[in-house]
């Protein structure tokens, strides 16, 4: 209704003419090993998680099984943009060599996210071995431009690493803190009364 009436400019190429086709990508020997490791190592963690909240002897609050699954999700999405990406540059190039096509490829997700994460705990590292990471005069900022990586940085990796550090149980949760009555306006009823509220402030 917006763009009807001119209040409204959506800046995307045209669909005129346009073919779609749905490409099914082989995976590799490789890639089926990477993707069977990857499902044992989730399940093995959930078990190990089951088993560490079975040993302290609490219930697991729904917020642990929220960031397992969110982290689950996010994995696995990226490890199956990164199965794709050969593929793509293998129909690229043949069209290119054709030469009578300009290659458009759409992502809808860049990772950028998780990939500053990655960085973010790759500069800490670094700067833990005493190597410059840091940028000056930028407020602390990470500069990522003036890091040498020894490798590609994966984000997968990094989801892994930040659910076990950040999320798995290894203490019960806190008891959560009595709350302190008020002292009565005529005051305590008993010397116990008074001592119990004692009792309480302290804690």
């Amino acid at each position: 209704e917006m763009k009807r009436k001119g209040l409204f400019l959506a800046r995307t190429l045209s669909w005129d003419g346009a073919e779609f086709q749905t490409l099914e990508v082989k995976l590799t020997t490789e890639q089926i090993a990477a993707y069977d490791g990857a499902v044992r190592w989730w399940f093995d963690v959930k078990d190990q998680m089951d088993a560490a909240l079975e040993l302290m002897g609490v219930v697991a609050p729904k917020i642990l099984w929220r960031a397992y699954w969110s982290a689950h999700q996010r994995f696995f999405k990226e490890m199956c943009i990164c199965a794709k990406i050969n593929e793509v540059a293998r129909q690229a190039r043949r069209y290119l060599k054709n030469g009578d096509h300009a290659i458009v490829i759409g992502l809808q997700s860049t990772g950028e996210a998780g990939m500053e994460v990655a960085l973010e705990e790759l500069a800490e590292s670094l700067e833990g071995a005493g190597r410059k990471a840091r940028g000056s005069g930028d407020g602390g900022k990470t500069d990522f431009e003036d890091m040498t990586l020894s490798g590609l940085v994966s984000t997968c990796a990094s989801v892994m690493t930040n659910l076990v550090r950040n999320h798995f149980p290894v203490a019960p949760p806190p008891p959560e803190a009595p709350k302190v009555p008020d002292v009565p306006p005529d005051g305590f009823a008993s010397e116990a009364d008074r001592l119990e509220h004692m009792r309480l402030s302290d804690l």
